[in-house]
């Protein structure tokens, strides 16, 4: 079974690239994992995704192997921040922007509600497939 959006290709590549961006991070459970599917709001991203992690070290391996996934499927990441200290680690995938948190920054940042407009699709290790 795989994760379907509403009125979305199979083929769309930022669709593709936030499936692998999810799968990846749940394969290094990474926990309260969010995608929000920006429509109007912004021209810059089509997915923002949102998870986090129990340490700096967890963090920074939840980074490297998304960006590994990512590149074994295509995709090339435009830009890192944040990775040497790894509590907020943003990877950029163009269309696909992936924020990798320790829960404090999270909590205090709060990007889930800048983005609350924004339709949040389901992600669960169930509803993704390798």
């Amino acid at each position: 079974m795989t994760l379907k959006l509403p009125s979305q290709s199979s083929h769309d590549s930022a669709y593709q690239k936030v499936l692998c961006c999810a799968r990846a991070a749940l394969d290094k459970q990474a926990y309260e994992v969010k995608v929000f599917h920006l429509t109007a709001p912004t021209h810059f991203m089509d997915y923002l995704m949102i998870c986090s992690a129990t340490s700096n070290r967890h963090a920074q391996s939840i980074s490297d192997f998304t960006e590994m996934q990512l590149k074994l499927a295509g995709y090339s990441l435009s830009s890192k921040e944040g990775y040497s200290e790894g509590r907020w680690i943003l990877l950029n995938f163009e269309d696909v922007i992936m924020h990798i948190f320790l829960d404090p920054i999270r909590k205090y940042y709060d990007l889930e509600s800048l983005w609350k407009q924004a339709p949040e699709i389901p992600i669960s290790t169930e509803s993704l497939t390798h």
